[in-house]
């Protein structure tokens, strides 16, 4: 789903990030320069802490407050504001997860922002510039309190047009995270007030490790939370598969399920078409959506026809390992990250699906095999699709021709018929016979018929394309029911559907070709019939007429001088 910043969320990521550089200017003489040595120290710690963040979608969680806490406690605000900056700046900066350049800045601004808030906060609750007592016990919880909630709420708004993107945590997931993380580093952060007072600013750095220990704690706890949610989603998609939920449908379920909790810009299904011998777009996730589902993939072609063609899953980010995406067609070139499974069946791709996000390095390896294991569900029930398209078709097409068989037929024609009753518009029958294909079999053999009569059904059906409803009838006799044609456009068409017979050059072996010729009777309903039935008998004795006047011809009932012609 793109996500949409209007002109107030641009001006408001802007204004925090001015704000912060306003403030941080005027507060630099108020650092204490004799100090400048231990305030880089708190820095360095608060850049590890940022580095080492316990990242989730819609936030981080970091220990920071922690080192934020005591810097103000011992060096003051400005000292404090600085190095909320500077921490979120450098660490989040050298280890970016994905963000654009704008969130890390904003990120930073609003550590300033949230530090300067708590600080006036804490004063007029009374607190006292160096006080680790019970009497200032209420002030220090308000300043942890206010740095929670500024901060919280500063994100809240920033998040606002990107939430929808994360299913898979809420906020109140985000904000029960945080509160827990505050809980565990306000303490440790008045620890290591009380340290640096009695051993100095070398024993705040050994009381340090216990708090990247309480973040690695955290950091399990939190992978823990997603993959229950990741489990759930896959339960849910495992459920709606065992319910025999269309195709389409389940495809659409399974890209839901993944944005839960893989967050994506464009997700794409596709399934092979054996048809049309490529792969369709059978589900999209996309703003571009209503283009995408125009263009299939053909094997081979751009990076995920190539993926398709060996077989193996794949990220790839733009501008690495010679992967180029912006140089590719279609929707991979508005992406800056790719993730893309092929799905095989017995060593054949039957599917790929491919997520795509605008964030440069936006998906990893367990990305990948959560998709893995989804894609997997998404195969079987393509090849179900397809075994289920195959029988189906067996059902209703004649096995030698390929065209529909005689029952199939007949069941179209009578609810074509039933059409035309309701709507007022007219029915051409077209009946075609192979002419002298006894005395063909007979010199040939029953192979060679077979062969001519399976070509034979390629070419009509390719000639008659979407125009009108055809099915083998009989042993050589083929049928053609054109609805809503008039009577010269029909009477064009099957003529030339005789004309290209009478051309051909059909195959009998490897090395011989033979030429047939057909003969059609034609009839329209209700210009020459009143009910389907007699619709029949009158093409085919306009059929008759037409074996009997010298073969490869077309003959109209209507062209017949009187009933008794024939």
């Amino acid at each position: 789903m793109r996500v949409k910043r209007g002109l107030t969320h641009i001006l408001y990521t802007w204004l925090v990030i001015f704000l912060a550089i306003y403030f941080l200017g005027d507060l630099l003489p108020q650092i204490d320069l004799d100090f400048v040595r231990e305030i880089l120290i708190m820095l360095a710690l608060g850049i590890l802490a940022e580095w080492v963040a316990v990242t989730f979608p819609q936030g981080q969680l970091s220990a920071g407050f922690a080192v934020v806490l005591s810097t103000f406690m011992i060096y003051g605000t400005a000292a404090a504001a600085w190095v909320s900056g500077l921490s979120a700046l450098i660490g989040q900066g050298v280890a970016n997860r994905g963000n654009p350049l704008r969130t890390t800045l904003f990120n930073a601004g609003m550590y300033v922002l949230a530090a300067l808030g708590a600080a006036e906060l804490y004063t007029l609750a009374g607190g006292e510039a160096s006080g680790i007592n019970y009497a200032n016990a209420a002030p220090l919880l308000v300043f942890t309190c206010s740095y929670f909630a500024i901060n919280n709420l500063l994100v809240y708004f920033y998040q606002a047009p990107y939430r929808q993107r994360y299913p898979l945590v809420t906020w109140s997931d985000a904000l029960q995270w945080a509160g827990f993380t505050y809980l565990l580093s306000a303490p440790f952060g008045i620890l290591m007030v009380l340290i640096y007072k009695n051993i100095g600013i070398y024993g705040i750095l050994l009381f340090f490790v216990p708090v990247l220990v309480m973040q690695f704690i955290l950091r399990i706890y939190v992978n823990l939370a997603l993959a229950n949610r990741e489990l759930t989603a896959l339960y849910e998609v495992a459920r709606r598969f065992g319910a025999q939920v269309p195709l389409e449908e389940l495809l659409e379920l399974i890209l839901t399920q993944v944005r839960s909790v893989i967050p994506y810009h464009t997700g794409v299904v596709y399934v092979w078409s054996g048809a049309q011998g490529r792969f369709q777009p059978a589900a999209v996730h996309s703003p571009y959506a209503g283009q995408i589902r125009q263009l299939p993939l053909e094997k081979g072609e751009g990076i995920l026809g190539q993926l398709v063609l060996t077989g193996r899953p794949r990220i790839l980010f733009d501008g690495y390992d010679g992967c180029h995406l912006k140089s590719e067609q279609g929707w991979v070139r508005m992406q800056r990250s790719l993730l893309a499974v092929p799905l095989l069946s017995d060593g054949d791709a039957v599917g790929l699906i491919a997520l795509g996000d605008k964030r440069s390095q936006a998906f990893d390896k367990g990305d990948l095999q959560l998709m893995t294991i989804m894609s997997g569900q998404a195969k079987v029930a393509i090849i179900q699709s397809l075994l289920h398209k195959q029988i189906e078709a067996m059902s209703v097409t004649d096995g030698l021709t390929k065209v529909h068989n005689r029952k199939y037929f007949f069941l179209r024609a009578q609810a074509e018929y039933e059409r035309a009753l309701t709507e007022g518009h007219s029915l051409i029958l077209v009946i075609i016979d192979v002419d002298y294909f006894k005395p063909f079999n007979d010199r040939h053999g029953y192979w060679a018929g077979d062969n001519v009569l399976m070509q034979l059904g390629r070419l009509l059906k390719e000639k008659v394309g979407n125009e009108g409803l055809l099915g083998r009838t009989g042993g050589q006799e083929f049928a053609l029911l054109l609805p809503g044609v008039s009577e010269e456009e029909g009477h064009l068409l099957a003529d030339s559907l005789r004309q290209s017979v009478r051309t051909y050059p059909f195959s009998i072996d490897e090395y011989r070709t033979a030429r047939i010729t057909v003969s059609l009777g034609l009839a329209v309903f209700p210009k020459d019939a009143g009910d389907l039935g007699e619709l029949f008998k009158k093409a085919d004795r306009a059929l008759l007429r037409a074996k009997k006047g010298g073969k490869d011809k077309l003959v109209h009932f209507g062209q017949l001088q009187v009933y008794g012609d024939v």
